[in-house]
């Protein structure tokens, strides 16, 4: 009995705190600074105010980059150091450098667009051809950041067809914090099948109801026998379970 419920278990390792050998890695001060604020926020709340505020709310391009670098060191740890990138950048120009073609982005929860505005710079000041796509419920894209992002798509995520393949595809602050499980689950196979081989999805999210983060797990396990590498980072709060997902297609 004991062996047959072993077999049952999701082979997903997830780690509910930042491993010491990770932390170790993290050298850069304001990276690491950034998490340890944030944790602390998170895991104390005595607030009943659930939107509170911590860095990574301004949808900036560093904030993105701080949370792609925690769940990139879990990566590396988990495949024996195989996974090299602990920024988003390093990433992009490797998959540039292997099909010399325009890298296709898309950021569900765009917000004023600043993370896309300001990838879209640095991207070009390596003379790396993009074109991002910005996913938002409501346009609040600013002025100028709308200059810089090739394609807005406004509506219901439900709705969302995506007639192309995406080298990244980010939610830190999307859609997948406030739809029910199913339907985000649903979400989350529409954007992986979306991406090109070795191409990557980087999601972040919050399960509030009672225990069905295991049916999280459990659908994620699914996603790794059919294709795609699944790296899981979890930080839990009194009431919920904030999760970090990076999930690589693999074919």
């Amino acid at each position: 009995m004991k062996k047959a419920m072993a077999t049952q278990r999701p082979k997903i390792t997830v780690s509910n705190y930042l491993n010491n050998k990770i932390k170790d890695k993290l050298t850069d001060k304001k990276i690491l600074e950034e998490y340890d604020i944030r944790k602390e926020i998170i895991t104390t709340n005595e607030s009943k105010d659930r939107d509170f505020i911590h860095p990574s709310w301004d949808r900036h391009l560093e904030s993105y980059q701080a949370l792609f670098r925690i769940i990139s060191l879990h990566r590396s740890f988990q495949s024996s150091g195989k996974w090299k990138y602990t920024n988003l950048l390093d990433f992009l120009k490797d998959k540039y450098t292997q099909t010399r073609k325009p890298l296709e982005i898309l950021d569900d929860g765009a917000g004023h667009g600043n993370f896309l505005a300001e990838l879209k710079e640095l991207l070009n000041n390596n003379k790396i051809p993009s074109k991002t796509a910005a996913v938002s419920l409501s346009d609040k894209l600013s002025p100028a950041n709308s200059k810089k992002i090739d394609r807005k798509i406004i509506g219901d995520v439900t709705d969302l067809k995506l007639n192309k393949k995406y080298d990244l595809i980010t939610s830190y602050f999307g859609s997948l914090n406030y739809l029910p499980l199913e339907i985000r689950n649903e979400i989350i196979k529409k954007y992986v099948l979306s991406l090109n081989k070795n191409g990557i999805a980087v999601f972040r999210f919050t399960e509030y109801n009672d225990g069905k983060y295991k049916q999280t797990l459990k659908f994620l396990s699914i996603l790794k026998k059919v294709g795609f590498s699944v790296t899981i980072h979890t930080e839990e709060n009194i009431d919920s379970m904030n999760f970090i997902l990076l999930i690589e297609r693999l074919k």
